[in-house]
């Protein structure tokens, strides 16, 4: 969470540093550009390179973080290259105000995806009337209620409910919750944790609560 809003006030600051330069462009040192340029690339390039196969959220806002600044060196690269040959000093601004949109627009959907985690919402791609039918295609299973499903860091996604259930053992209880508990990992769901009730007490409880 950090990380994003790091780079959404970032952004904010290049933005009011760059739009006004629209319109009154300086005049950069082209050679002084090119070489630190170069030296940006490839330093923050490695980097972008080492973490980019990260799937979890903090991974990926600190990957976008770094592609921040290397698509900035990159445009600092292409406007120092032209501007070694021509006097285009409105391209340093422009791009700026390009990539920090775009760097930003990603920023912001990943702090909403972050907040999400934080609020124990019900991560993005889990459907839960699908993982309720997935349940109740198991023999023996009258339903699943009650059902909270939210994601530990964006990656690992953790499901709680209650399991109603038509049979009369312990046995089999344990065996029928254990079925669930492997047909919902299957569907994408890393711990579950499930409360076996009968069907009869649970009609039993309907019937008082109503």
């Amino acid at each position: 969470m950090v990380n994003a809003m790091v780079l959404l006030a970032g952004g904010l600051v290049v933005l009011t540093e760059s739009v006004p330069r629209l319109w009154d462009p300086g005049h950069p040192d082209a050679k002084g550009m090119l070489a630190l340029a170069i030296l940006g690339v490839v330093v923050n390039g490695a980097a972008v390179l080492r973490v980019r196969h990260g799937s979890s959220l903090n991974e990926q806002v600190v990957t976008w973080h770094l592609l921040e600044d290397v698509f900035g060196w990159v445009a600092v690269l292409v406007v120092s290259v032209v501007m070694l040959f021509a006097d285009v000093p409105i391209l340093d601004p422009l791009l700026s105000v390009l990539i920090t949109v775009w760097v930003g627009f990603n920023a912001a959907r990943n702090l909403k995806r972050t907040i999400d985690v934080f609020l124990q919402a019900v991560p993005d791609g889990v459907d839960v009337d699908a993982l309720c039918a997935t349940a109740r295609g198991v023999e023996g299973v009258v339903d699943l209620r009650h059902v909270h499903v939210w994601s530990q860091e964006g990656e690992h996604h953790v499901l709680t409910g209650n399991l109603v259930l038509d049979c009369v053992t312990l046995e089999q209880a344990e065996s029928i919750r254990d079925r669930v508990g492997h047909e919902l990992e299957d569907a994408g769901i890393g711990h579950v944790t499930l409360e076996v009730v009968s069907a009869s007490r649970a009609g039993a409880l309907d019937a008082a609560c109503g």
